[in-house]
């Protein structure tokens, strides 16, 4: 897959035109007139990739040399992200000069978007950078330079593990699941049958592996400490264990009379119990495709029959893999300016009942093409 980019261009090339003097758009009635000058303005980039590049593609606009012209970072899918500073003389054509972002191939390559912000507030838009992988913070320089300040601004790039143990506790959960974001990842709370609740708990891998080599009661300061006494005394009633943690989506959900589902297909962030969800999902949608295969005469083990399954599927996998990544990240930093801007979002969210309603849908896995199964309805 593969977008060239920008026809978008031409939209800026009034803005570089007339960025001195702010000029009005040249129009015809009330409908502005675009020029199409990328590949004249030296812009040659391609976002491209295979399926999970298919959720992506954004631009950062924005005057990152205080000249009054709009500049850009363009993210490239599997290509490097690019970026373009604006040279463009008042009242010309549209120019750029592609300059380097300064980072690793490897940190370059596997973007999906980029967004300027002023993290540390020092009046020079800093750049977030959402990854298939760590996605990145950079901190703006003068002259469009940037540095990798990922640990700077408090986001870590740690491998991160998952620690899963039973807990026991003296008062009744009610059914009710908790999920508190920390600095290192969430800590979920999920209710069990009784006076018990299933806890997955993020951290890096290193202190994934020491917390769970600890004998019981040094666990047990560090589980009371950020599990809290609001149902009680508690206590481990298994031994707690830790597994890697990332993001992966299989290049493909099927092949020769084999499809996958679940976390043989993709693995994602334990966010909100999405990664479930989505395994509910992929069976609901395989068995409605076999079935309505078979009832047509069909052989559901044919190719063209997969490859409905995987068209329904993909998408939906990818879209919520970016976005389980992107909350993972939104939500577990030390960044100040982004927890402000995370709770004001929240805050706006909580007022607002339609919004609120989408978001527990999404959450529920009820938007979208829905299976059957999943909507209580025979196959």
């Amino acid at each position: 897959m593969k977008r060239a980019i920008p026809a978008i261009l031409s939209a800026l090339a009034a803005v570089g035109a007339n960025a001195a003097d702010h000029a009005p758009l040249a129009t015809t009635g009330d409908v502005p007139v675009f020029v199409e000058e990328a590949r004249a303005a030296d812009v040659a980039h391609v976002y491209g990739g295979p399926f999970e590049f298919f959720v992506g593609g954004g631009v950062a606009v924005f005057d990152c040399d205080g000249d009054r012209r709009e500049d850009m970072v363009v993210a490239g899918g599997k290509n490097e992200t690019a970026l373009y500073r604006n040279v463009s003389a008042a009242g010309g054509t549209l120019e750029f000069e592609h300059l380097s972002l300064g980072l690793e191939p490897r940190d370059a390559a596997n973007a999906l978007g980029a967004y300027p912000i002023d993290l540390d507030n020092d009046g020079r838009k800093d750049l977030v950078i959402l990854r298939v992988g760590q996605n990145l913070l950079l901190r703006g320089l003068p002259e469009c330079r940037f540095e990798k300040a990922n640990k700077a601004f408090g986001a870590s790039t740690k491998a991160l593990g998952g620690i899963v143990v039973t807990v026991g506790h003296e008062r009744d959960h009610h059914g009710r699941a908790e999920e508190h974001f920390l600095p290192a990842g969430p800590f979920a709370i999920l209710p069990l049958k009784g006076k018990r609740s299933s806890l997955v708990w993020t951290e890096t891998r290193k202190e994934a592996a020491r917390l769970t080599a600890l004998g019981e009661e040094e666990f047990h300061a560090e589980l009371e400490r950020r599990f809290g006494l609001h149902l009680g005394e508690i206590e481990a009633l298994d031994k707690p264990r830790a597994f890697p943690l990332g993001y992966f989506v299989a290049r493909s959900f099927i092949a020769d009379r084999l499809a996958l589902v679940g976390d043989a297909a993709h693995l994602i962030h334990p966010i909100a119990g999405q990664g479930l969800n989505m395994g509910l999902k992929d069976v609901a949608a395989l068995a409605e495709v076999v079935v309505d295969a078979a009832r047509l005469g069909m052989d559901p083990g044919q190719a063209d029959v997969l490859e409905r399954y995987q068209r329904w599927r993909r998408f939906d996998t990818m879209a919520m893999g970016v976005a389980t990544n992107s909350l993972n990240f939104l939500f577990s930093n030390e960044s100040k300016l982004l927890r402000t801007v995370r709770d004001i979002g929240l805050g706006l969210v909580d007022r607002a009942p339609p919004l609120k309603s989408l978001f527990i849908r999404q959450a529920a896995g009820l938007t979208g093409e829905v299976p059957r199964l999943l909507k209580g309805e025979a196959l």
